[in-house]
């Protein structure tokens, strides 16, 4: 795939969408792109579409659980918690599902961050290094979910981190059915 090169004025067009779209937000949505941003390589409508999906899907159905496979840094997970936590009726639970070894999937050549990292060249420079590509340990996602429940002012009571291979972890937990996948992918 070839590498796409952006000019000044699609740089400047980019720019202008995002501020744009954060003009949309409320002020609930602000602070969790705000507390969420270290912590996800999603851009920030990704986010923020995850944060409102869960808030629908709870309000739909409070007894439900929000289930995300391949949890990173825990910005997206954090986005789904915050919005149980700001249902009072919710009543059901939300897990995260990882190996927590880091990821086996090659990242797009011209495939960047929220941050304006190109992933493609961050997993280049990490193989050279002999190390994973988006690599999150468990003990590191828990803080960063902490870090991000102060930040919001909030305690992620109901979300639950589970290490392993998700189809297995999944029985164990007696997760028998699953209604409705989030499922963020790097596309």
């Amino acid at each position: 795939m070839k590498q796409i090169k952006i000019n000044n004025f699609q740089k400047k067009a980019i720019r202008n969408h995002l501020y744009k779209f954060q003009c949309t937000l409320d002020p609930q949505e602000k602070l969790l792109l705000k507390a969420s941003a270290p912590f996800t390589i999603l851009p920030p409508e990704r986010l923020i579409d995850t944060f409102r999906s869960a808030k629908q899907i709870i309000s739909r159905n409070p007894n439900c659980a929000l289930v995300e496979f391949g949890v990173f840094k825990g910005g997206s997970l954090a986005a789904m918690s915050y919005a149980a936590r700001l249902n009072k009726r919710f009543s059901g639970k939300i897990f995260g599902f990882d190996t927590f070894a880091g990821h086996t999937i090659v990242p797009q050549k011209d495939e960047y961050d929220i941050h304006g990292t190109d992933q493609y060249k961050v997993f280049k420079e990490r193989q050279k290094l002999g190390k994973v590509w988006a690599f999150c340990s468990k003990t590191t996602v828990e803080k960063n979910l902490l870090q991000i429940s102060i930040s919001l002012k909030t305690k992620f009571k109901k979300t639950i981190l589970v290490e392993g291979d998700a189809f297995k972890t999944a029985k164990l937990l007696a997760i028998k059915k699953i209604k409705i996948w989030i499922i963020v992918t790097g596309k």
